[in-house]
């Protein structure tokens, strides 16, 4: 088995199941065979705690665009810690609010000892990979296809539907699937966000 093999099968067996790590392999030769040794010496995905009074400090800082922190993600190691930080707003975030952000947080890091030992901060939306974890993100969507989890499936189905209506008191939704089966284009159903578990944007390339 070739060396090369060797490295594809060690790594795959340290990274399954879990996220990318950063790996160093390092060559030990001796008078009959090369020996490889893998070290797994970080990952750079690794989730950290982020204090309760640092996020509220986050928080304040979103307000000030009037911006909403939808989440907030420490992550690598103790000393090499990155935050990113993903804002919105109802009418959606601009660059120029996610610059001030950062700027308002780089210049209390020179008086918070803990915002100074993060390497990274990065600020910006959401995007569309993420949940919706507001009412006022619905209307933005209406047309698209949401994939649902909902907290009682015997009431509502997992699954992905059609956003037709959305306020703040709940949405309006057609399952696609069922009204082809049932002939009826017009089947429709609404709930509110109470019942939701979460909701994600589906990506069409159509």
């Amino acid at each position: 088995m070739s060396m090369f093999r060797i490295i594809k099968i060690l790594a795959n067996h340290a990274l399954k199941g879990k996220k990318p790590y950063i790996c160093t392999c390092e060559w030990a030769f001796s008078t009959e065979v090369p020996f490889l040794f893998l070290w797994i010496v970080d990952n750079k995905f690794m989730p950290l705690e982020l204090p309760g009074e640092i996020r509220s400090l986050l928080e304040n800082a979103c307000s000030k665009q009037h911006a909403t922190l939808i989440d907030a993600i420490l992550r690598g190691t103790k000393e090499r810690m990155i935050l990113e930080l993903f804002v919105d707003t109802p009418e959606g975030i601009s660059l120029e609010q996610c610059e001030n952000i950062n700027r308002d947080l780089l210049k209390q890091s020179e008086t918070n000892a803990f915002l100074d030992a993060i390497r990274s901060i990065e600020v910006s939306s959401p995007g569309v990979d993420r949940p919706l974890t507001h009412w006022w993100q619905y209307p933005r969507n209406i047309g698209r296809v949401l994939e649902f989890t909902f907290l009682n499936e015997e009431i509502h189905k997992h699954g992905s539907y059609t956003l037709l209506e959305a306020d703040e008191h709940g949405i309006v939704c057609r399952d696609s699937k069922q009204s082809k089966k049932s002939g009826n284009e017009n089947t429709t159903f609404s709930f509110p966000y109470s019942e939701i578990q979460k909701a994600i944007v589906k990506i069409s390339f159509n």
